[in-house]
């Protein structure tokens, strides 16, 4: 959770979000545990091609957790999901927990 900073997701309009996602984005909206990290380990395609050097440093972490209907049918999944906050785009997710 971001403590003492908005988030940078509600500062987004829902028409800017990439339409390729690995959740909705409704569902993303609804975590509440959100932080920035940087990382060299998950790098936005997009900002690759481009060669921008926001290619690393722009990603904001998630605590994804599916919604409760998802959990009751057998199909949940918790993990980091990884966004580019330059391209509003979903770009990878870490499994860690699923039923």
């Amino acid at each position: 959770m971001l403590r003492g900073r908005k988030s940078p997701l509600n500062e987004w309009k829902v028409m800017d979000l990439d339409p390729e996602t690995i959740f909705d984005w409704v569902d993303v909206y609804k975590c509440r545990f959100i932080k920035e990290y940087k990382t060299n380990n998950y790098i936005c395609p997009k900002c690759e091609s481009e060669n921008s050097d926001e290619a690393v440093i722009d990603i904001v972490m998630i605590y994804f957790i599916s919604p409760g209907w998802t959990w009751e049918h057998l199909c949940g999944r918790a993990g980091n999901l990884y966004i580019c906050k330059k391209h509003k785009r979903q770009i990878d997710f870490d499994l860690i927990s699923m039923n």
